[in-house]
């Protein structure tokens, strides 16, 4: 009678263990499988946050990130309620926004994590080879580009893409390659439209040597972005020593082993004249 008993107790803990087992399979797992939400985080010298207001407000080496965008600024205001974010600058520094691999600065951003809008005024930055500077920056979804008509259509898109990438249309923009002050070529435009890891539209931009304006292009200049082997772009140059120059400038992708900055010219007065540099960098997870 008391083996049966046993037996018994034994098959009733099976059963309730087995039962334990169900529920936390079927009920927990969906918590865990839903999206994560887009948190925001704020680190800074001095983080102050009103609980009436929902605004919070930081100061001093202000650091935010989601997953999606980091910003650098010496003062930011935070309004939780519609997840608006508004970034300045003073003497302490510039107002720095990294997305992706792209990097801008400017005096002030308005940016909204609900909408994905965003405005950054006075801006300049690095776009793959390209250096860049000029008036207001407005960055927003793939579908609002469309529908604000920045873009007249969305690309086509590769399994590598990003969800839903962000479009930057960017006024009154000078674009050259070479990181000088005063830069030897540039291109002006009163508009660049750039598609993330894709192109960079330039339209109908006018071409300066120097600070003359040699003409400009009747269409639109298409940069193509991504892949370091499709960087090289070409420049002019004007020396009083050496006359015009024209060459190719940006980096050859050398896959595991690294990169290879390139810069290479020929001048009127019959002479060569290149750079290399190689880079590798190595990353380790955690940092």
């Amino acid at each position: 009678m008391e083996r049966v008993k046993k037996i018994f107790c034994c098959q009733l803990l099976k059963v309730i263990l087995f039962s334990l087992v169900f529920v936390c399979a079927f009920l927990l797992t969906p918590l865990y499988a839903e999206d994560a939400p887009d948190e925001v985080h704020i680190d800074a010298d001095s983080v102050v946050y009103q609980e009436n207001t929902g605004i919070a407000t930081a100061d001093g080496n202000v650091k935010v990130r989601n997953k999606t965008m980091r910003l650098f600024a010496p003062h930011v205001e935070y309004n939780s309620n519609n997840q608006l974010v508004d970034a300045f600058s003073d003497d302490r520094g510039k107002v720095t926004l990294f997305s992706g691999p792209d990097k801008l600065t400017g005096d002030h951003l308005t940016y909204s994590l609900e909408t994905r809008r965003g405005v950054l005024t006075d801006a300049s930055g690095k776009m793959d080879a390209l250096f860049m500077q000029g008036g207001d920056v407005k960055v927003m979804p793939m579908d609002d580009a469309v529908k604000f008509g920045a873009i007249k259509s969305r690309p086509k898109k590769k399994k590598t893409d990003a969800e839903d990438d962000q479009i930057t249309e960017w006024l009154d923009v000078t674009t050259t390659t070479c990181d000088f002050e005063r830069p030897h070529f540039r291109l002006k435009s009163n508009k660049v439209v750039i598609i993330p890891n894709k192109k960079m539209i330039i339209r109908r931009p006018r071409i300066y040597i120097g600070e003359k304006c040699i003409f400009t292009y009747p269409f639109d200049y298409v940069a193509k972005l991504g892949p370091r082997e499709q960087s090289l772009l070409p420049y002019f140059a004007y020396d009083s020593n050496k006359g015009m120059g024209g060459g190719l400038k940006g980096y050859i992708d050398l896959g595991t082993v690294g990169e290879l900055k390139v810069n290479a010219i020929y001048w009127s007065d019959n002479l060569w004249e290149a750079r290399l540099r190689y880079r590798r960098e190595i990353l380790s997870e955690g940092l």
